[in-house]
């Protein structure tokens, strides 16, 4: 082997050379870890937009890790799909600056838990584009996204403008809170294809947004779920308990209180059932990731969103157009009693709409003015917020009102002062849409809460139940080892008691009895035993309150023109009868059409051991009434419970089918007893039912079976 002789002048050279390109190469590689963290912190995240003002105009927000970063909007243009084979560059729209950035901390918020967290302040970012053409979609590029994303520009407020939107409120996110919004996903999933796929225009969230109780995760979390769909459609909020309500105390909100609101302090009416529900949060969240219209921003982080109009009050109290409705978002966590800056503001503001641009009127606040699910406190509030609005929406022909807060849905005629009216007359449908993922409501004598249950007769009754009906103290009825109910002591007065015992039901009357000055309804009914003086009383309390309005309109009262505001022009005055609704037949067709609804049968299932008796028939129609749920209920039940009850193994379908048969003569003479998965199931619930009694011997018992209408059928056990 020979090696060559490599001068030593020659060999340090090229050691030299080496180091040097693998310093080169670590430089390098360097920049380009840095470059990539750089594009990491400044990539934006929960990309959100929201109308201003103008209907030429949009605005865009979002979020980055990095603090330094270039925030600002590249260029909107035309959707490619939109533009004409010679177009050019000239249609892109550039922006004349950087998004003004804001953020905020745990420093920010009024009380605890939310000035516990120590968070960092937020790197928000917010920008609006303009000089839109209404109802063409556009294309826009943030910087640090590789791909564009897309929305519609608001239409021409008009009454032929069509508009489609999505409403829903109290949501949450089902990764930190699972137990208490298990839909959030499913929410979040389902309104994307709606956005996506049948391009709705429009989204709004009546309240009871994240649920994040200052928590800058969650609110993060949230954020996340919505951006698939926020960052293509308009994201419209109102303030919900869960955003706002903060409750004073020793927290450092006392020596600089940031309640973006300007109300100074939180809302707390005696008769509310108001808390520190937002973890002490009062709005800053909410007031700095949604920027509404109405709202003023400068570049000063502190002021971004505390230099809103002293008209408005956004995202607390504002309006904005779309097409052919006029929606106006409310905050029912601040007063909207007569005289209150809210109040002011909304009936200035409904008196100068022009129902001849938009004949529809929708408002959007959290807590509904209707309650018919059994929330006691909540149908307080209800009332209290009727006595309040219920007559301005009805003297200003308020067509909508959509709300959440109760976990359930609820829709009610077209009513006023509780009663449903022909709405060629006057009143306003209310919607309750508080289940887009909060876990639904229960009835409280459902629920796990301490029952104090009767000795006599066994049934539980709740806390409140107890009191505001019947004047007992659940710690009096605890306090007695032997304690029986109003029922069993002959003095219930609930209306089915009343009705046996020959007078009249009296209904609900909690809140008229407390309305009243009574203690209970039990009170009133002593007072008042068949409670006509009562209700009668009530009834003129109301109507008093209700006739406010006309009354301050009667004796003149004038209000002083406001610069800036809306045309003073009443639906009366059209020219030309406003747009009604557009017949179904005039819609545009869905992009992705609902499934037409087709005549569900069950089907004999194919193979042996179904359990499928000879004498029905190879299919049996499911009916299309209410029925079909109690089906259901039966076979959850049976699916359930089989393996505990013993029964043998048999089809769904089978047990479904035979439920389902019309009976007759020739039915119940073909019936098969040792096959029938019907029978069979009713006597192994009897057997349970025998044995819990002690005695578990054969029997001979006949009962009727429901298949369609009963017959008797006896079976040896």
């Amino acid at each position: 082997m020979q090696f060559a002789r490599i001068p030593c002048i020659t060999a340090v050279a090229l050691v030299s050379m080496v180091m040097h390109t693998l310093t080169d190469v670590s430089g390098t590689a360097s920049k380009l870890a840095a470059a990539a963290q750089t594009d990491s912190l400044c990539r934006p995240q929960q990309v959100h937009l929201a109308l201003t003002a103008d209907p030429t105009e949009m605005r865009v927000s979002w979020k980055t890790l990095g603090s330094s970063c270039d925030a600002r909007v590249e260029h909107w243009h035309l959707r490619r799909s939109n533009l004409a084979q010679n177009a050019t560059e000239s249609l892109h729209q550039r922006p004349d600056g950087n998004a003004i950035s804001s953020s905020y901390s745990s420093d920010d918020m009024c009380a605890s838990p939310a000035t516990d967290f120590d968070f960092a302040p937020l790197n928000l970012h917010t920008y609006v584009m303009t000089q839109l053409e209404a109802g063409e979609w556009y294309e826009y590029q943030l910087t640090g996204l590789s791909d564009a994303l897309s929305f519609r520009a608001s239409p021409t407020p008009g009454p032929s403008s069509k508009v489609s939107f999505v409403v829903y409120g109290d949501m949450g996110e089902s990764d930190h809170a699972r137990a208490k919004s298990p839909g959030a996903a499913a929410t979040a999933e389902y309104v994307s294809r709606e956005v996506i796929y049948n391009e709705v225009d429009l989204v709004l969230h009546v309240g009871d947004i994240s649920y994040a109780n200052g928590d800058p995760e969650i609110w993060d979390t949230f954020m996340d779920y919505i951006e698939p769909y926020s960052s293509r459609a308009p994201y419209m909020i109102s303030i919900g308990n869960h955003e706002y309500d903060y409750r004073t105390g020793k927290e450092k909100h006392k020596s600089h209180n940031k309640d973006p609101s300007g109300a100074g302090s939180p809302y707390e009416p005696d008769w509310g059932n108001y808390g520190n529900d937002s973890g002490g949060e009062c709005g800053v969240a909410t007031a700095r990731r949604f920027i509404m219209p109405g709202a003023t921003l400068t570049d000063s982080p502190d002021s971004a969103v505390e230099n809103h109009s002293r008209r408005e009050n956004p995202p607390f109290w504002y309006s904005f157009d779309y097409g052919s409705v006029h929606f106006v978002m409310l905050s029912t966590e601040h007063d909207a009693t007569p005289g209150s800056h809210q109040y002011e503001w909304l009936e200035w503001h409904l008196e100068g709409i022009d129902r001849c641009i938009t004949p529809w009127l929708v408002v959007g606040a959290h807590r509904p003015m209707y309650v018919v699910h059994p929330h006691k406190s909540n149908r307080i509030v209800a009332d209290h917020l009727r006595d309040s609005l219920e007559s301005l929406f009805n003297h200003y022909n308020v067509d909508l009102v959509l709300s959440g807060h109760v976990h359930s849905y609820a829709r009610t005629c077209n009513v006023f002062d509780e009663k449903c009216v022909d709405n060629l007359d006057k009143g306003t449908t209310h919607v309750t849409l508080g289940c887009g993922g909060h876990r639904l409501s229960e009835c409280r004598q459902k629920t796990v809460e301490d029952k104090r249950q009767c000795t006599t007769c066994n049934q539980q009754f709740c806390p409140k139940c107890l009191t505001n009906r019947y004047g007992v103290q659940q710690e009096q009825a605890s306090r007695q080892p032997k304690w029986s109910c109003p029922k069993c002591l002959k003095n219930c007065s609930c209306s089915y008691c009343r009705k046996k015992a020959g007078l009249a039901p009296t209904g609900i009357l909690a809140t008229t009895a407390k309305s009243l000055g009574f203690a209970s309804v039990a009170e009133l009914l002593k007072a008042n035993p068949d409670a006509a003086q009562a209700v009668q009383a009530a009834k003129e309390v109301k109507s008093s309150q209700a006739n406010k309005f006309e009354d301050a309109a009667a004796e003149g009262k004038k209000r002083t023109p406001i610069k800036g505001g809306p045309k003073r022009k009443n639906v009366d005055a059209c020219q030309e009868a406003p747009a009604g609704a557009v017949p179904d037949q005039e819609l545009p067709s869905r992009l992705r059409p609902m499934p037409v609804a087709q005549t569900l049968a069950l089907q004999k299932p194919s193979g042996q051991g179904a359990g499928w008796p000879k004498a029905l028939p190879q299919s049996v129609a499911l009916p299309a009434d209410c029925a079909t749920g109690d089906l259901l209920e039966v076979l959850e039940f049976a699916q359930v419970f089989s393996h505990h009850l013993s029964c043998r193994e048999t089809s769904s379908a089978a047990l479904a089918a035979e439920l389902l048969q019309n009976c007759s003569a020739e039915m119940d003479s073909q019936r098969e007893r040792s096959t029938s998965p019907l029978g069979h199931l009713h006597i192994q619930l009897l057997s349970v039912e025998r044995c819990s009694h002690g005695s578990c011997h054969t029997y001979w018992t006949c009962y009727p079976i429901w298949t369609g209408c009963p017959f008797w059928t006896c079976y040896s056990l």
